[in-house]
């Protein structure tokens, strides 16, 4: 995994690793921030087309998931969070951001019910 917008130098580019794996929820690769002060988001694209990696906070719950294209730009990400318009000020939960065909990270959504049967498998630790 290489820095945000990068890739690894193993797949032809220089970018230092910001993440490393941690293993594998349901065949899905975790991923924790080398640097635990960083805030950089999971990697802005991916080394292997159609994947996915999913980031867990400090206290090892899910934080985030994001599903990567063929292109192997980001699809959507599934967060654990504050997102004020959808959640409310202050208040955490599960939603959803898709990204726009340039790459833009679109305002979020809920789940709709497949969804949250499909993927809420990778939610640990959340209520």
């Amino acid at each position: 995994m290489g820095g945000r917008s990068g890739f690894l130098s193993s797949g032809g580019f220089s970018t230092p690793a910001q993440w490393h794996s941690t293993g594998l929820l349901y065949g899905v690769k975790v991923l924790v921030r080398n640097d635990p002060k960083s805030r950089t988001g999971l990697p802005g694209y991916c080394n292997t087309p159609g994947t996915a990696y999913i980031a867990m906070n400090a206290e090892g719950k899910f934080h985030q998931l994001r599903q990567y294209g063929m292109d192997r730009r980001p699809l959507f990400d599934i967060d654990y969070g504050v997102d004020a318009p959808l959640t409310g000020r202050g208040v955490r939960a599960i939603h959803i951001h898709e990204y726009d065909s340039d790459g833009v990270r679109q305002p979020g959504r809920w789940l709709t019910d497949a969804e949250l049967r499909k993927y809420g498998k990778f939610f640990k630790g959340v209520e």
